[in-house]
């Protein structure tokens, strides 16, 4: 049997790490300046695996603290997947890959942070649900 036989139809579609489930994706993006923005959130009834992200940040000064934080469905910080202040004004650029996928609840969201309207933090996420 031939390795093309194991591939599933849908493969195409599919960036990041590839799921093993039939899953829903989704791409989102979005930037924060001097505030607080959502990213992402899993639809209610769902868990949210993400596998993939890109983000970026700039800024003009340093000393401002960027952050991407991992919270409830009313805005409390669960977990901060980021949390770093720009030490000198520049730009900055990483991906991650989640391996296995990083697992979200039904309604909890990724947000970015940016401490000061001199510094943007940019982000780019795949994520899948069932």
């Amino acid at each position: 049997m031939s390795v093309m036989k194991f591939r599933e139809s849908n493969q195409v579609r599919w960036f990041g790490v590839r799921p093993a489930h039939n899953w829903t994706q989704k791409i989102k993006y979005n930037a924060a300046q001097g505030s607080t923005v959502d990213l992402l959130q899993v639809s209610s009834g769902k868990t949210g695996y993400l596998t993939t992200l890109i983000i970026t940040v700039s800024a003009s000064a340093s000393g401002h603290t960027f952050q991407l934080n991992y919270t409830d469905d009313t805005g409390t910080v669960i977990t901060r997947l980021l949390n770093d202040v720009m030490r000198a004004a520049n730009t900055i650029g990483f991906s991650v890959t989640f391996n296995p996928p990083f697992e979200m609840d039904s309604g909890y969201k990724l947000q970015l942070y940016s401490s000061n309207s001199a510094l943007r933090i940019t982000a780019f996420a795949i994520l899948g649900e069932e």
